[in-house]
């Protein structure tokens, strides 16, 4: 049970995919006594799990960013983050996470600025970590 939606997924993913084999396991590696083909669906961890599965012999390594990374048949997508950032909408579909939305994004920080006076972060583009600056162009 996930402690923040409340949601058993495991129980989800079986109800959606009958047919599908779910392995949980502590170390990624160990899915390959399963099979070659994974979707790593770690948000923090993707580019890792991809690099140790790949290292270690998997045929197909896929994250949730690959998934819905571009319309099919019409459908929504994502083309950066895919599934990542979705949440269920209905029994049978989901919501992505927004793209092309900078431009309302600004106008409405804008506006909350010019009716608050205040300052809101609106949206923000999600944590990438920073070179490293050396000391010299640090702030002190």
């Amino acid at each position: 049970m996930h402690p923040f939606t409340g949601i058993d997924y495991v129980a989800l993913y079986r109800e959606t995919a009958p047919n599908a084999r779910i392995f949980l396991a502590n170390g990624p590696r160990a899915m390959l006594a399963y099979t070659g083909h994974i979707i790593a669906c770690g948000i923090h961890t993707r580019a890792r799990t991809r690099r140790l599965l790949t290292a270690a012999g998997a045929k197909t390594v896929l994250t949730l960013a690959d998934l819905m990374n571009a319309p099919v048949e019409g459908s929504g997508y994502h083309p950066e983050y895919g599934l990542y950032g979705s949440n269920l909408a209905t029994e049978d579909s989901v919501k992505l996470f927004p793209r092309d939305c900078r431009a309302f994004v600004d106008d409405l920080a804008a506006r909350l600025l010019a009716a608050t006076g205040k300052r809101v972060e609106v949206m923000r583009r999600p944590w990438r970590p920073r070179a490293r600056r050396s000391a010299a162009k640090r702030r002190i």
